[in-house]
């Protein structure tokens, strides 16, 4: 495998990553507008379905994010291999911040959605106001 491929490679998983976030944060963004708009009028077996198929498929997304960004890991480790130790080996740490906001981010909205269901967010508003 030459140079030129070993970068083309490393650049296609960047891409996945990037359309992976994107696709995440598009789902993310659509079950807080869900919960704040239409929270008080779904019944509570339908917000239970709503945030079972909203969760599967966010721990896929956020699994093929881990996968995508350990593959880069393994990139950079070789990519440092080879130049003879001028670059230098990243953490994997670095690597899986992302997946574990992400993570947060799923719990946050499952928060919400539920506070939001229940009228508690919506009363502390109106006293606020």
């Amino acid at each position: 495998m030459s140079n030129f491929e070993i970068f083309q490679l490393v650049v296609i998983q960047i891409d996945n990553v990037n359309s992976i976030i994107t696709i995440f944060m598009s789902a993310l963004f659509a079950y807080f507008m869900l919960s704040q708009f239409f929270a008080t009028k779904l019944s509570k077996s339908q917000i239970i379905i709503v945030t079972v198929v909203y969760s599967i498929f966010m721990f896929f997304e956020v699994t093929l994010m881990a996968s995508n960004l350990i593959n880069i890991y393994g990139l950079q480790i070789y990519l440092s291999y080879i130049s003879g130790g001028v670059l230098t080996e990243p953490r994997i740490y670095f690597f899986m911040i992302l997946p574990f906001v992400s993570l947060i981010a799923w719990g946050i909205s499952i928060v919400y959605m539920w506070t939001s269901s229940r009228g508690k967010l919506h009363m502390t508003t109106k006293l606020i106001e």
